[in-house]
């Protein structure tokens, strides 16, 4: 049987290198000098649905244990030794790649394990790393609206859906994370009453077939979002516990220059995983 890694890296080196080329360096940029509030309405969102994830996968599972495993810090543009803290990410995105945001592990190989700090070897015993995308759309409001509107784009390649959204930039890092610990890599991507997951293989291969399109209109290629229907992954929950308004709280930032930002923070919700899809898809029972 073909290794994970070989087959990835032989739908990846047959990607088009206009959308992705694994040859040209890697851009630093110049780190972001000031953060909004819209920016961390989104950061909040997504959090959320990590630890919504995270709880529905521990919840269910007696066998395997899901932790947190990407960025996490508070730090923020504008802040004091937020430079310091860009430039060393910048550095750990070129040494392993990008790190999923969440590692999935049979219980078994974290005995006697601190996972607070995973060395490379324990990193290379998970089942599985998912990087956590997150919406602002209720897809079901977002479908009804569509079909209103009449709108009638081509099934499998059209904008108008609603879709994956993994980032041109992402996949080179990603890509290098998967090829270093040789762990299968996978996205999840929550709505606000629907969860979807698909592999960092299946978007290669649609990649490679041209059934998806370009969002985004930066002058630099990388900075694009690719757009992939949700119906070519997998319908992970249903059942999304609404956000009570009633439970949001009110953060603020005070930067380093004196803006004061306001911005809602969130509670995790509550997810039905539908175990059939949830094991389809990872090739883990719950």
């Amino acid at each position: 049987m073909e290794r994970y890694i070989d087959r990835i890296n032989s739908l990846i080196e047959k990607i088009n290198p206009k959308l992705l080329d694994l040859e040209k360096k890697r851009k630093h940029g110049k780190p972001p000098s000031q953060v909004s509030s819209f920016f961390l309405v989104n950061k909040e969102r997504g959090d959320w649905a990590e630890k919504t994830l995270l709880y529905a996968i521990n919840s269910n599972s007696s066998e395997y244990i899901a932790i947190q495993y990407g960025k996490s810090d508070d730090i923020m543009a504008g802040e004091n030794g937020f430079k310091e803290f860009y430039e060393k990410y910048q550095q750990e995105l070129d040494e392993i790649g990008k790190r999923p945001d969440i590692l999935i592990f049979d219980k078994k190989d974290l005995v006697g394990i601190d996972i607070s700090s995973l060395t490379d070897e324990v990193v290379s015993k998970a089942k599985c790393g998912i990087e956590v995308r997150s919406s602002s759309f209720i897809s079901q409001d977002y479908e009804s609206f569509q079909k209103k509107k009449n709108v009638s784009a081509k099934k499998g390649k059209s904008c108008k859906e609603l879709n994956f959204t993994p980032k041109v930039e992402d996949l080179k890092v990603v890509y290098k994370w998967v090829k270093k610990f040789e762990v299968p890599h996978y996205y999840v991507q929550f709505f606000w009453d629907k969860v979807y997951g698909i592999s960092f293989e299946k978007i290669l291969a649609l990649l490679n077939e041209g059934k998806y399109c370009i969002k985004g209109y930066a002058k630099n290629q990388e900075k694009k979002i690719v757009n992939i229907p949700l119906s070519s992954g997998f319908l992970l929950s249903s059942e999304v516990s609404e956000v009570n308004p009633e439970n949001l709280k009110v953060g603020k930032k005070n930067l380093e220059n004196g803006n004061l930002l306001f911005y809602v923070k969130f509670d995790r919700s509550e997810a039905v995983l539908k175990k059939d899809s949830f094991n389809s898809l990872f090739g883990i029972e719950l």
